[in-house]
């Protein structure tokens, strides 16, 4: 694999490509005889990554590294070639010699070397968005996940890898900022250079010589972005009129041209590209992933789009029912692996039910894309023309596609797919997806339902918004529609506040209105998620968010069972719950977001699909939800599986706790925030909300260091939270005022910062707090609950010194009994 970025762009930062394309014959034998020598030195028996830098100007070349295991890269190669890694290597570890294990792919000896005949990419996702930081990329990995695409050609790879990442919703608007910049800095390395490098080449502001000067990266690659360019500033004069157009229309889509793209060059609208395209018989073509460049038939279905004229996609004719499952590609902020988890759950019971499954995604790092994990799989990017491809393809005994598992990716096709495809939607119909995730449509729904939600308002822009604010009193939250994790969901204690952010809201929700509701202070969230088949409805988990209204739920420490709920609360929470899944005719997996002061409960969304609690869930009553979730979209119904109500964790509690990147964004705002910033997440039982919940905190890293706690402004909370930590056997340090006056973080075993609702963090202690790898505490009631928790089992002193007992979880049971 060739990385694009030069020496100086952590690999996991970089584009890559499989085969490498600028080597010379004598190079890659070169780099080829260095690594089969290391590995025999030090006798690696398994898997073994060895990295290179090559100066191809002199020839001479460096070992960077050598890691004798499976690495991040074995992932992207086993996905790239076909060459099942980690399965190989397991069977070498239990004493097998290659020439004794199969292939799984080929079904032939796993002794040769993979030969391609058709070109890789793969391109990182970054999360700067999230975190408002700047997006440049060096040393240390900052992307959270990547796509991965097949082509015939690096071109068509690289187009196709490119809109498989769905960047940020200001891509465009940052790149014309950047490359309005001096080359240097425009071309410095970033989370948007090769779309600046893009732009650059076609509005002809640089040449290829230039920019492999300032960027280092290879003028072949340069050179190929720029064939695209020109493509696309050909098709610019062509009005698709008449046949002859086609032509030119095949030739930019074998070098990865979307529908989107040849819109914008020729002027020309989605529906009338398709129509375009269907009369002149230009679709795209099916090849198979077979490690060997067809030297001999390849044994598993694994099929990448291209734009010729044979296919591999030859579908055996079979009396099983086909079921497509959409994944959720590149693990992002907000849309992580709890929906690949969903995806494999979901084949899984398919398979076992007698269905042919059939998984659609472009991410190379999750089991949904393993080779043998549905009965086809097709590496491609999750947007609408392309899953249209896919069905067009698998039309022939098609039962349905199922849109639930792979996230806001996968629901935002729904309507498309419907129209364009004449396929079944499997589960929750179309028009309550549209009521859920269209706010207008929503409220209608609650109030003809009585279920109650907070005074709020629908804006188109700006000004209206703002206008709605202040019909409905400050604070306000505003919620863009059809989104994920927050995204671009912010909260503005006064107009200024809301001015400043009530753009990038309106932005986001891509011409649907962004809602603004009057905000709820110091309530509490609620996360419910419910297993539907149209007619019987089971709530699987009532889940207390730790932190209070305001912070994100993913951001926040879950708990189940509710620990602070009255039981006229809980009712209602039920009631309310049964009621908008039965209206919505829930089939399989929703979740409903609640808030709760004293015993007043209020709606604040409902989401018709797989959410990031349904692996948390699962794994605490002990009952796989996404399974019976997928069973229920085919027909099978709750009763027909067993189930008339789900079980509760009785004794036991389960707590969730967030883990944040800020370790790798020192120059980050740790600020809580209604907008996502975890990347991950603990689990942890226990036999009371203390036991389990430092436990959780404890796995996640965020156990204070030291008995010195600094508690900087808390407003109307301070008081009550410094008196806990003393309680807990702290020493506080409070700080008001300006922050940045202290001059060092020495000896803070923990920093308690960043609420909602109070002055705004000091950057430079944010920094020095994230460099000294300081535990942060960014919310009232999530402080409160460490502290109490801390006091609980003894202390800070004793928990210092004390090691958690280790149960299994049938003997905590047994314990509790």
């Amino acid at each position: 694999m060739e990385n694009l970025d030069p020496m100086g762009i952590h690999t996991g930062e970089s584009v890559v490509v499989a085969p490498s394309q600028t080597l010379s014959d004598k190079e890659y034998h070169m780099l080829r005889t260095s690594a089969i020598k290391i590995v025999r030195a030090l006798k690696v028996q398994g898997a073994c990554n060895v990295q290179f830098g090559l100066d191809q100007k002199t020839g001479k070349y460096f070992i960077v590294e050598v890691n004798p295991r499976a690495s991040r890269s074995s992932a992207l190669a086993s996905k790239a070639t076909g060459y099942p890694i980690a399965r190989v290597a397991t069977k070498i570890a239990l004493g097998y010699t290659l020439d004794e294990i199969e292939n799984r792919v080929t079904g032939k000896s796993a002794c040769f070397e993979p030969s391609l005949d058709y070109a890789v990419v793969k391109i990182p996702r970054w999360p700067f968005d999230k975190l408002y930081y700047e997006n440049s990329i060096g040393t240390q990995m900052k992307s959270t996940g990547e796509t991965m695409a097949i082509g015939r050609t690096f071109e068509e790879a690289f187009g196709k890898a490119l809109r498989s990442l769905e960047m940020r919703v200001d891509w465009r608007q940052k790149t014309a900022e950047m490359a309005a910049l001096s080359l240097e800095k425009a071309l410095a390395p970033s989370e948007m250079r090769f779309n600046v490098i893009m732009k650059l080449l076609s509005d002809g502001t640089a040449d290829v010589a230039g920019i492999a000067a300032v960027t280092g990266i290879h003028p072949w690659f340069v050179q190929k972005m720029e064939n695209i360019a020109k493509a696309k500033k050909a098709l610019s004069k062509n009005d698709m009129t008449l046949p002859e157009h086609a032509a030119e229309i095949i030739q930019a889509r074998k070098m990865g041209f979307s529908e989107r793209w040849i819109c914008e060059a020729t002027g020309r609208s989605a529906s009338y590209v398709r129509s375009f395209s269907k009369a002149n018989g230009i679709r795209p073509e099916f090849k198979m992933v077979d490690t060997c460049s067809a030297e001999f038939e390849a044994a598993t279905p694994y099929y990448y789009s291209t734009f010729e004229s044979s296919s591999d996609a030859i579908m055996q004719k079979t009396k099983r029912k086909k079921i497509v499952i959409l994944g959720a590609g590149p693990i992002r902020i907000g849309q992580g692996i709890e929906f690949d988890y969903c995806t494999v759950h979901a084949v899984q019971a398919l398979r076992q039910a007698g269905f042919e499954t059939i998984v659609i995604n472009n991410n190379p790092e999750t089991v949904s894309t393993d080779f043998d994990i549905s009965d086809r799989l097709y590496f491609e990017p999750l947007k609408l023309e392309d899953v249209l491809a896919v069905l067009a393809t698998e039309r022939d005994n098609l039962e349905g596609v199922i849109v639930q598992f792979g996230g806001q990716t996968s629901v935002n096709l729904v309507n498309g797919i419907a129209q364009n495809s004449g396929a079944k939607i499997l589960g929750t119909s179309t028009d309550s997806v549209d009521v859920a995730s269209n706010r207008k449509r929503f409220k209608a729904l609650t109030e003809s339902l009585g279920t109650p939600t907070v005074k709020s308002g629908m804006a188109f822009d700006a000004e209206e918004a703002v206008l709605i604010a202040k019909e409905v009193g400050y604070p306000v939250l505003m919620r863009p529609s059809y989104v994920l994790g927050g995204r671009a969901m912010h909260l503005a204690f006064n107009e200024q506040e809301m001015r400043e952010k009530v753009h990038e809201s309106i932005m986001a929700s891509e011409g649907n209105p962004v809602i603004v509701d009057h905000f709820l202070e110091d309530a509490i969230e609620i996360d419910v998620d419910i297993v539907g088949d149209g007619k019987d409805y089971l709530i699987a988990g009532i889940m207390e968010q730790v932190e209070e209204v305001g912070v994100h739920s993913g951001d926040s420490a879950a708990v189940l069972p509710t620990q602070r709920l009255s039981k006229v609360a809980l009712f209602k929470i039920e009631e309310y719950s049964l009621k908008l899944a039965s209206a919505l005719k829930i089939i399989g997996l929703c979740n409903i977001q609640m808030a709760v002061k004293e015993n007043d409960v209020y709606i604040i969304e409902v989401n018709p699909r797989a959410s990031r609690t349904v692996p948390f869930v699962s794994k605490a009553i002990g009952v796989p939800i996404a399974k019976v979730a997928a069973l229920c979209q085919v027909g099978i119904s709750l009763s027909k599986q067993g189930f008339a109500q789900f079980p509760k964790p009785k004794g036991l509690v389960a707590v969730k706790v967030p883990v944040f990147p800020f370790n790798r964004f020192p120059k980050a705002d740790y600020a809580a925030t209604s907008e996502m910033k975890s990347t991950g997440e603990t689990m942890a039982f226990g036999r009371n909300f203390a036991e389990a919940y430092l436990k959780g905190v404890k796995a996640a890293g965020q156990l204070p260091t030291s008995g010195k706690v600094l508690v900087r402004e808390c407003g109307k909370w301070s008081s009550q939270i410094e008196e806990k930590a003393r309680k807990a056997g702290f020493e506080v340090v409070a700080v008001n005022g300006n922050a940045s006056k202290i001059s060092s973080v020495a000896g803070i075993g923990i920093v308690v910062d960043g609420m909602i609702g109070c002055p705004k963090t000091d950057r430079a202690l944010c920094e020095k707090v994230i460099r000294a790898k300081i535990p942060i505490v960014n919310s009232y009631y999530g402080a409160m609950a460490l502290f109490d928790s801390i006091a609980i089992v003894g202390g800070f002193a004793v928990l210092a010194s004390k090691q958690m007992e280790i149960i299994s979880l049938n003997d905590a049971n047994a314990q509790i009994k």
